[in-house]
């Protein structure tokens, strides 16, 4: 048989769909199993085991090139856990013989948006794990994972020791987000730092990628002590990066997701958007932070300004409250 996944993008959503690959590997042990995802993101699934191949949509190539490739491909189920117009398209054009979409959420984050409450309804991953179970598949212990190549350790562990690092507890910040609101402020992310350097005699390594560099300035600026790893790595040393790290705090962003794939806990700072979404630490991995006020959420993904114009959400959560969850996360560490 031939298996084809399909999410698209982006990097945290390709992240969490990573969870079904182990269980239905272990139910289809000689399938053929295919990824199709954008080539920007196809580092998540170096290394996958449970993965035959990876079919990477490249940057400039047409949606037509891509829709006829997979038409040769014959599939025999095509998996659509992006279960949007495009992917959608791409299922009827493929000619797989069976087509089987997950159920997206839409209409109760829209009206969780329009009336500020929680929506009923499970986490993304368990979604994505539903529309396995409809080929047969047990989906107990299903999590996203990923696995960094021994190259991408061997380069952290070389990058940590160059900037500074001489042994002892390693703490993670991704202060950066795609969309504005959604970032926590960076003096905050840079008190943070601070206080855990000062406190537990620890190394504190900042994450992100080019987007992130204004951000990270801002938080260098305020605590210069911090080993510096944006715009330096992919999505393989990324990996390894966090996954050397005994614990991380970040925005809800994609760091936070590859930090729970490589068994790293995360603080996460939830702003605009509200955890019940779907997009929480998955498994109970990590901590999550945020403020119960009256204009949450306001936002799917964030937006360019706050539209209240206080930007109350980020702003209450001190590096006080943050700080004690990471306390939490390190108690548990095995060097604490």
């Amino acid at each position: 048989m031939k298996i084809g996944i399909i999410r698209l993008s982006s990097l945290g959503d390709v992240v969490l769909a990573t969870a079904v690959l182990k269980v239905l590997r272990q139910t289809y042990p000689r399938s053929e199993i295919v990824f199709i995802v954008r080539s920007q993101y196809a580092g998540v699934l170096k290394n996958n085991s449970y993965l035959s191949r990876v079919i990477g949509w490249k940057e400039g190539e047409s949606f037509k090139a891509l829709a006829f490739g997979l038409r040769k491909e014959d599939f025999d189920v095509l998996i659509d856990l992006h279960s949007n117009a495009r992917s959608r398209s791409l299922t009827v054009l493929s000619g797989a013989k069976r087509v089987i979409t997950y159920k997206k959420s839409h209409v109760s984050r829209r009206l969780a948006l329009l009336r500020k409450g929680k929506p009923p309804g499970l986490h993304v991953v368990d979604r994505y794990l539903d529309a396995v179970k409809l080929m047969g598949v047990d989906t107990s212990g299903a999590a996203p994972a990923m696995r960094p190549n021994v190259d991408d350790i061997v380069w952290a562990d070389g990058f940590l020791l160059e900037n500074g690092y001489s042994g002892g507890l390693v703490v993670g910040i991704a202060p950066g987000a795609r969309r504005k609101t959604k970032m926590w402020p960076a003096q905050k992310f840079a008190e943070i730092a601070n206080e855990l350097i000062s406190s537990k005699n620890l190394s504190v390594v900042m994450v992100g990628d080019e987007a992130d560099a204004e951000v990270g300035n801002k938080v260098l600026e305020g605590s210069a002590q911090v080993i510096n790893a944006i715009g330096q790595t992919d999505i393989g040393r990324l990996s390894a990066l966090l996954s050397r790290c005994d614990a991380v705090v970040s925005n809800d962003s994609a760091p936070a997701h590859i930090a729970a794939a490589v068994k790293t806990p995360a603080a996460i700072i939830f702003g605009p958007t509200i955890e019940e979404f779907g997009f929480a630490p998955y498994g109970g991995g990590g901590i999550t932070i945020s403020r119960d006020l009256y204009c949450r959420p306001c936002s799917l993904h964030g937006t360019v300004r706050c539209p209240e114009g206080h930007f109350r959400c980020m702003e209450e959560i001190g590096s006080e409250e943050v700080f004690e969850a990471v306390e939490k996360i390190l108690e548990e560490a095995p060097n604490f």
